[in-house]
């Protein structure tokens, strides 16, 4: 994960000055592995949470989630997004690694 950080592709996805969240994704450079990062500074009650699209993925690439298991197609999560799970907690964050399959 180090070596995506450092000598990946790095995409400011949602930028706290403009709202109440902060999301970022880190791609390698032969575009096998994604990290997204989600921030939500204050928990919102009874808020839906939106889908966040991902930037820089192989659109042809179907990329596993190390956390779930589950399948995304490269496409899906840049064109549709990634939704995180509900957040009941303030300044709460999750680390998400994708690694295509």
């Amino acid at each position: 994960m180090r070596e995506v950080i450092q000598k990946g592709s790095f995409y400011r996805l949602k930028n706290p000055q403009n709202g109440n969240e902060v999301a970022w994704n880190f791609v390698s450079e032969d575009k096998k592995t994604v990290i997204y990062c989600y921030f939500k500074i204050l928990a919102e009650p009874l808020r839906v949470n939106t889908p966040v699209r991902l930037k820089g993925l192989d659109e042809n690439g179907i990329y596993k989630s190390k956390t779930n298991g589950i399948c995304y197609g490269g496409d899906e999560l840049m064109y549709a997004g990634i939704v995180s799970k509900p957040i009941l907690e303030d300044f709460a964050s999750y680390v998400y690694v994708l690694e295509k399959v």
